[in-house]
């Protein structure tokens, strides 16, 4: 039935056409460069493309490709595999037509790749040259040398169900696929294309293909801008991904002139088509096929990825779709699996069914979620939590889970707060109903605005992978507390949290007696590459990545307020001894204290009167001390910016003692006095630690300014330091060692970014004041830098995830 379907289709797009397999079969008998050479005889002053106000004619683009070509051929024979890797310009464009035209093997990579990436690329395709810069490649002009069954280009898989693998396509590969959609999409020389997709991928390079081909004229963009917008005003078709539609929601005037707009890449939701001016045209295709499906340029639908494109034979088999047609590719490169059925056809592992007539998508095969031996697809469930009014857009996946072998997850980006368990209940059947739902600010994508599902993982599971955990406990009713290593069940503070209705879903990872500023094993979630500080930096892992709310840490000399900034959450250490410290292990008991890290500073307030803290009335203004000496102008920049942010708060700058050494010595002493008889059981560098018996520093006496109500610091002078980097005890301890040693309270906040790393703001008051500490940081985390930290935040549950 689906062959008889697909031949239907064909008729249905091209109406005109008497045999259209015939015509299909005819459009791959050239090459790329011909046909540009072709269109640079009949339109020779026409320009040809326009790339970030760049602008070249089809004439000037074919003489350069021949130059090009000239310069490849006199170090290359035909078929040598060559890397571009390149923003979108003039010069990819000339390079890459000009390689084609020397019948190099183009293999296109994503300037984006880390050096491993970029060499898996070039070991894997056995490429002669890298080129990236795309003015060196003048020579002797040379005419188009190949054939249409030559391969053209080596492109490589998204990589979003496996490590990317090698497509080699043919130049009656690509002219097939494009040439048959631009037949069905009824393409002329006279269409302006308009695009900011790039072109080291599929989508975007079909755009130059279908120029150069047709001798039409396109306008492209290295990135999305306003310029794309003003563009589409005066283009007659676009190419463009959901995530560029959802950008051009608040622009519908440019829809004005386009008679199409195509969507391909990603799947386009419903509420997203209803939000456009215009229901782009959703089409269908791989890496290894090219262009598939398409709806009908006359009657765009976007439930649906629409009916076989001319030429391509599709069918469904145990719901897998599967193609066959002169579009289609003949194996992956240097791959012994065969993507081939035992009758010649493709199979792709995407899930379809046909409906009215039209392929809808269901999900890929490897992302089919088996939860108690049933199966959840989970595009359908997408599409359920997408139908609330409150989801801007939804991803499931499959969880482990002990009891049903896989857990239906959701990930979702809302609008408002919505009970999407209870809505997916109305409309799904139970086993598809998702078991958790975690709220995130956007969903991990590849470069093409697919779902990238490798990066999707509950929470927990980030903040294990990052080491903030000793242990996890199993779920249980009530509210989830991450607590330090050092801080026993029976814990006066803990049982009052108990009592409070929480309960520990974790112990977390500390250093060796607290004793450091560093926490080892333990990552900061914003960059893997550097500390999460310490000693309580589990607890503050456990919060940046939404894993809890709220967590318990010990604060003697930094290790509440430290970790807290380095990682973008707020910490208190409270005034010293308002919290009994009964059932923790002591560090240095003249220092030590019990509090909270938690996501917000009211937060924190919460727990700490929850453990039996006192909260004192705020004053109705604040004049707040300041010093910001002795930190980085990064540092400095962002603290600045945050003060100038609050207008209602008088500040005044102050001076502040360096407390470090008093602080330092005062806890060696200590600690010294409490394992120096056990430090058989210590390691060698606690052991170096302890062994100098070296005297007090004394503190020279120092009272908190009257007339303030708090003195704003920075936490650490720096953001988080790389792993390895030497002397950080001294340089992280600068700024909180002066709560320390006075037993003032203080309070770490997110105040911004610097480099895409959080920088905390300190709080110091007088003794009692953390309720007035917290509400100045809450004013400080409605500052746009804060509010740009904290919705950045709400990605890392997913941001750093590691393949599973």
């Amino acid at each position: 039935m689906t062959v008889e379907w697909s031949e239907q289709s064909w008729r249905v797009h091209l109406p005109d056409v008497d045999d259209p397999l015939a015509y299909v079969q005819s459009l791959g008998a050239s090459t790329v460069p011909l046909l540009a050479q072709a269109s640079a005889a009949r339109f020779p002053d026409k320009i040809a493309m326009e790339i970030d106000r760049d602008s070249i004619t089809h004439r000037q683009l074919d003489t350069e490709a021949a130059s090009a070509a000239g310069w490849f051929a006199a170090r290359f024979p035909p078929g040598t595999r060559v890397v571009l890797v390149g923003r979108s310009s003039l010069g990819f464009v000339r390079c890459y037509l000009g390689a084609l035209r020397a019948g190099m093997i183009v293999v296109l990579a994503n300037p984006a790749y880390t050096p491993a990436e970029l060499e898996h690329l070039v070991s894997d395709s056995g490429a002669s040259l890298t080129l990236s810069d795309f003015a060196e490649p003048v020579g002797d002009p040379l005419e188009p040398v190949g054939g249409p069954d030559d391969v053209a280009i080596l492109a490589y898989t998204s990589g979003t169900t496996g490590r990317p693998k090698g497509v080699p396509l043919t130049h009656r590969n690509l002219l097939t696929s494009i040439r048959s959609a631009m037949a069905a999409w009824r393409w002329s020389p006279d269409d302006v294309l308009t695009h900011a997709l790039p072109l080291f991928h599929q989508h975007g390079l079909s755009g130059v293909h279908a120029t150069v081909i047709a001798g039409s004229s396109a306008r492209l963009f290295s990135k999305f801008s306003d310029s794309l917008v003003e563009s589409m005003r005066s283009a007659s078709v676009l190419f463009a991904v959901p995530t560029i539609y959802a950008r051009l929601v608040s622009s519908p005037d440019a829809f004005s002139g386009l008679r199409l707009c195509v969507c391909g890449s990603a799947p386009l939701s419903s509420a997203l088509a209803g939000r456009l001016p215009r229901v782009p045209l959703v089409r269908y295709g791989t890496t290894e096929s090219g262009l598939d499906t398409s709806n009908p340029v006359d009657s765009p639908r976007a439930d649906t990825i629409g009916i076989p494109l001319p030429g391509v034979h599709v069918r469904l088999q145990g719901e897998e779709i599967q193609l066959r047609g002169p579009q289609v590719f003949a194996g992956y490169w240097g791959d012994t699996d065969d993507p081939f059925t035992s009758d010649g056809w493709f199979r792709t592992g995407d899930l379809g069914e046909i409906v009215d007539g039209h392929l809808v998508i269901k999900g890929r095969s490897k992302e089919l979620i088996i939860s108690g031996g049933m199966n959840v697809y989970p595009r359908e469930v997408e599409l359920a939590l997408e139908s609330h009014p409150a989801v801007v857009e939804a991803a499931v996946a499959g969880l482990p889970d002990p009891q049903w072998g896989e857990q239906v997850t959701a990930w979702v980006v809302l609008r408002e707060q919505a009970d999407l368990i209870e809505h997916a209940r109305t409309v799904l059947a139970p086993y598809k109903v998702p078991k958790q739902v975690f709220e995130v600010q956007s969903l991990p994508r590849n470069h093409m605005g697919k779902i990238d599902r490798k990066r999707l993982a509950s929470p927990v599971r980030r903040a294990a992978d990052l080491g903030a955990f000793v242990s996890v406990s199993d779920v249980e009713q009530g509210i989830p507390v991450a607590v330090k290593d050092n801080i026993a069940v029976d814990a006066p503070v803990w049982q009052r949290l108990v009592d409070a209705g929480c309960w520990s879903m974790g112990r977390t990872t500390m250093p060796e007696l607290a004793y450091s500023v560093l926490t080892p094993g333990c990552v900061n979630p914003w960059d893997p590459s550097r500390h999460a500080g310490g000693s309580s930096g589990g607890s503050a892992v456990a919060v940046a990545v939404g894993a809890v709310r709220y967590a318990l840490g010990t604060d003697t000399g930094g290790s509440i307020r430290i970790p807290a900034a380095l990682c973008g959450v707020a910490g208190l250490r409270p005034t010293y001894g308002v919290l009994p410290m009964d059932g923790i292990k002591p560090l240095a008991p003249s220092l030590d204290t019990v509090g909270p890290i938690a996501l917000t500073a009211a937060d924190c307030l919460w727990m700490f009167e929850a453990m039996g803290g006192a909260v004192a009335p705020v004053p109705s203004s604040f004049r707040v001390g300041y010093s910001l000496r002795f930190c980085s102008n990064e540092v400095r920049s962002v603290l600045e910016t945050t003060m100038a942010e609050l207008p209602s708060v008088s500040f005044v700058e102050v001076e502040i003692p360096d407390a470090r050494f008093a602080a330092s010595s005062l806890m060696r002493s200590e600690a010294r006095g409490l394992y120096w008889p056990i430090r058989d059981s210590l390691s060698p560098r606690l052991v170096e630690i302890l062994a100098a018996d070296s005297p007090v520093v004394p503190f020279p006496g120092w009272t908190f300014p009257a007339g303030l109500d708090a003195i704003l610091l920075p936490v650490t002078p720096m953001p988080a330091a790389p792993v390895g980097t030497e002397g950080l005890e001294s340089q992280y301890f600068r700024f909180t060692a002066l709560a320390s040693i006075t037993g003032l309270p203080a309070l770490s906040v997110p105040a911004g970014l610097a480099d895409g790393l959080p920088v905390g703001a300190q709080l110091l008051g007088p003794s009692g004041s953390e309720s007035t500490l917290c509400r100045l940081g809450t004013m400080i985390e409605g500052t746009p830098g804060s509010v740009t930290l904290a919705s950045a935040r709400a990605n890392l549950v997913y941001q750093i995830s590691r393949p599973r």
